[in-house]
């Protein structure tokens, strides 16, 4: 963290005319790195800290090819999905733009501080509303996540539970009209799609959204579930009338867990329905 830190005024000519749509822009912006990053197009990957394995390794690679295509990433510089953007962007080979909900001489959180000297040495920029010597805070995290849907062109929720922050910055990007995309696979990513986000699988998708191109939906197919949701599938197609968790066990012989997992991932991906009082049905016009 060699990179001294700098102000930057809302009345600077550089400042990021972006974040003039906010109710509140700050008045001082704490930069470290490439400010030139504020004038390119931008694009929020974020998601979940706890995030798993499959997550991870999508956020890198969706910013590792963006990254090569010339767009630079923003993020919240936090564990899980935003590390994974950042690193794949350094890795794409473009400038990642870090934003932190705490002073810039007090990285947060601490097993990131290496990722953060590297985005510093290859040509990114950590920026802060908050001065130096400011703790991280549960207070900043909204304040920050909303300077991350200001800065993108899109946002993209790689994956998300239904009260991660990362849906509070898609919540952002909705009211100041920047569009959002989820990649599906989480609750909250569902969530989103289901209010009319877009469906991305790849940079490309991504890409299509920053031309103004909604990308094309993307067909669903039984060659994507695994043996126990094709297995369940199929009975649940078969029997007219809904029927409760036990039944299902019951039907498909898989064993609780197994059955009840598989229920959870057809419900998410929309080929299941559950009506009240916990009664699994097949969604008819799944063909």
């Amino acid at each position: 963290m060699r990179c001294r830190a700098s102000a930057l005024l809302a009345a600077d000519g550089d400042y990021p005319v972006a974040l003039t749509r906010l109710p509140r822009p700050p008045a001082v912006l704490y930069t470290r790195g490439a400010r030139s990053l504020l004038r390119q197009k931008l694009v929020a990957i974020v998601g979940a800290r706890a995030a798993r394995r499959e997550g991870v390794e999508a956020a890198e690679r969706l910013a590792t090819e963006l990254a090569a295509s010339g767009v630079a990433i923003v993020s919240g510089g936090a564990i899980g999905i935003d590390a994974a953007a950042h690193s794949g962007c350094l890795a794409g080979g473009a400038g990642t733009v870090v934003v932190l909900g705490n002073g810039l001489d007090r990285p947060y959180p601490e097993r990131n501080r290496e990722l953060f000297r590297q985005c510093l040495e290859r040509g990114g920029l950590l920026l802060s509303p908050f001065p130096a010597g400011t703790p991280p805070r549960r207070g900043h995290f909204p304040q920050r996540n909303g300077l991350i849907a200001a800065l993108a062109c899109v946002v993209v929720v790689v994956e998300a539970g239904l009260a991660s922050g990362a849906l509070h910055t898609a919540s952002w990007a909705l009211r100041l009209g920047v569009p959002v995309a989820a990649l599906p696979g989480s609750p909250g990513a569902w969530a989103l799609l289901r209010q009319g986000a877009a469906t991305i699988t790849s940079a490309a998708d991504v890409l299509s959204l920053l031309a103004g191109r909604r990308p094309t939906p993307v067909e669903r197919s039984l060659d994507l579930l695994d043996d126990d949701q094709r297995h369940l599938l199929t009975l649940l197609r078969e029997q007219a009338l809904p029927a409760p968790l036990d039944h299902w066990i019951s039907r498909s012989e898989l064993g609780a867990a197994r059955t009840a997992m598989a229920l959870l991932r057809l419900e998410l991906d929309g080929r299941v329905s559950v009506a009240p009082g916990g009664l699994y049905a097949a969604v008819r016009d799944d063909a």
